[in-house]
């Protein structure tokens, strides 16, 4: 797996002052707490840029990675395109 790229942030807006509020088109999208917010706020920070898998994986685990860091990451970024595929009314490619 290469880098990570972050979504386009066109649509995709993020509130972390207050309450952590996630929409996408508009739409409000319930984002699990933990490390799928932490993923998709960095994410969101580097704006449509690529992200190494390193810098995301100290990111998600700042003391030590996983040993399956690289998969647990995969894994995240399906999970984050799905719900922003569902609540963008259909899968993106």
């Amino acid at each position: 797996m290469g880098p990570v790229m972050s979504p386009v942030t066109h649509d995709v807006h993020l509130n972390v002052l207050g309450p952590w509020e996630v929409s996408v088109a508009g739409r409000p999208v319930v984002v699990p707490s933990g490390r799928l917010q932490t993923l998709l706020a960095g994410l969101l920070l580097s704006e449509g840029q690529p992200v190494p898998v390193g810098t995301v994986a100290e990111q998600l685990w700042p003391e030590a990675p996983p040993l399956r860091a690289r998969a647990t990451i995969h894994t995240y970024v399906t999970r984050l395109r799905k719900l922003r595929a569902v609540e963008a009314d259909g899968p993106r490619v």
